[in-house]
């Protein structure tokens, strides 16, 4: 059976699940930490986390959807420090998402772009750090068949294209030419990846 990675709609485990939190309570939850530095969030998180794996990486996903909620569109471009401050937390909770398996490399690196949680540029570096391939070692449809043998190549390119897609539409406001090129460059590549 071939069995390839799906979309975060698809996933399986707290993604998938409703969280056994009421809205109310991971909204208040979540504002908390929104206000505090980086070391009174970790103390606070300590004190909070649920020590069972599973429960924890529910906690910290609904944790974050409770927090993308309170994201404004564009909120990098906005210097507001109530929004800075929701920014900071967003980009230290995909990180915990992160580390509790709930959001591989390639799912936290497209929600720090989506929502804009970082200057264009460190968004667009953090895209490309992400993509675990070199473009001469992509597999494409060109090259590579679709089966066994070739998942975890197949499951590569897929994460490049969704990366590069991601830093593409950051394009218009990159500044460093290196990395315009570079995403240029994936972005040729992108018709050809699986």
């Amino acid at each position: 059976m071939l069995q390839l990675t799906a979309p975060a709609w698809f996933a399986p485990g707290p993604r998938g699940e409703p969280s056994p939190w009421s809205r109310e309570a991971v909204r208040d939850r979540v504002r908390h930490p929104i206000g505090l530095g980086e070391p009174e969030r970790e103390a606070w998180a300590r004190r909070r986390q649920p020590e069972a794996a599973d429960e924890a990486a529910r906690w910290w996903w609904s944790l974050w959807v409770g927090c993308r909620q309170r994201i404004p569109i564009g909120a990098v471009r906005n210097h507001d420090p109530d929004r800075v401050a929701v920014r900071e937390a967003g980009v230290w909770l995909l990180g915990k998402c992160e580390a509790a398996g709930v959001l591989d490399r390639t799912d936290a690196v497209c929600e720090l772009a989506r929502y804009e949680l970082l200057e264009p540029d460190a968004t667009v570096r953090a895209c490309l750090d992400a993509i675990a391939v070199s473009r001469a070692d992509v597999a494409s449809r060109d090259s590579t068949p679709y089966n066994r043998e070739n998942l975890e190549a197949v499951n590569l390119s897929r994460a490049a294209k969704r990366l590069s897609i991601a830093a593409g539409a950051l394009l218009p406001r990159v500044r460093d030419r290196a990395l315009r090129a570079e995403v240029e460059a994936w972005l040729k590549l992108r018709p050809r990846l699986m």
